[in-house]
């Protein structure tokens, strides 16, 4: 066996599972993520409004919460999905650059 083949470069280069499963899950939740932000684009509508003078309400063109048509929920949910994905891949990669090597015999 060289130094190539030896048990110890194996076993160092073996990635636990349990990481393997938070990676896909990363992959899953920015792909999910992405795809909810991408078909869910914000709905502006702009058109003809009138003063009314007499009248004792005011008017909201964009609804009781203005920000909800510049963010619907949907495009909100992939936004933070996005954001969970990549913080498990920046978690993962920064555990595989830092996971401590056996010393060399």
């Amino acid at each position: 066996m060289g130094p190539i083949d030896s048990p110890t470069s194996r076993s160092q280069r073996r990635v636990p599972r349990w990481l393997v499963v938070l990676m896909s899950l990363g992959v899953v939740l920015v792909l999910g993520g992405a795809l909810l932000v991408v078909s869910n684009p914000p709905t502006l509508t702009f058109g003809w409004f009138a003063y009314a003078p007499l009248s004792e309400e005011t008017y909201a063109p964009l609804g009781e919460n203005p920000w909800s048509s510049l963010f619907p929920p949907a495009a909100i949910a992939g936004w933070v999905s996005l954001l969970v994905g990549l913080l498990l891949w920046a978690f993962c990669a920064g555990w595989l650059v830092g996971r401590r090597r056996r010393p060399a015999d």
